[in-house]
C-alpha cells in the first residue's frame, strides 16, 4: 500500500516578495518554470501542493538564489481523508462507522 506525502505548500508573503523583487509579473514566472499563469497562482497562493520537481525548479530558479528553503514552505502531514483506515477498502461500505 502506498503511504500518503506530506503536503509542501508555499508561504505566500515570501514567495510574493521574491518574485517581485525580481520584478517578474505572474505570467512571466509561471512561463519560467514551464506552467500556467493560473496553476502558478494556485501554488504561489498556497492553495495547492508544490510537487517535487517543482520546488526543485523554484529552488534553482536564478530568483531564488540565497533564499532559506526552510522559510518558503509549510509541511503539512498527509491529510485524515487521505490516510487508510485498517481493514477498509475505498468505497466499501463494511468500513463506513
Amino acid at each position: 500500500m502506498r503511504h500518503p506525502l506530506p503536503r509542501w505548500t508555499l508561504r505566500p508573503a515570501i514567495v510574493r516578495e521574491v518574485v517581485d523583487r525580481a520584478h517578474f509579473s505572474i505570467g512571466e514566472f509561471a512561463a519560467e518554470l514551464g506552467i500556467s499563469k493560473g496553476y502558478w497562482d494556485s501554488l504561489a497562493s498556497g492553495r495547492a501542493p508544490m510537487p517535487p520537481h517543482l520546488r526543485r525548479a523554484l529552488l534553482a530558479h536564478a530568483a531564488f538564489a540565497g533564499v532559506d528553503a526552510t522559510t518558503l514552505w509549510d509541511v503539512k502531514s498527509p491529510r485524515f481523508e487521505q490516510l487508510a483506515l485498517p481493514g477498509t477498502v475505498v468505497g466499501d461500505e463494511r468500513g463506513a462507522a
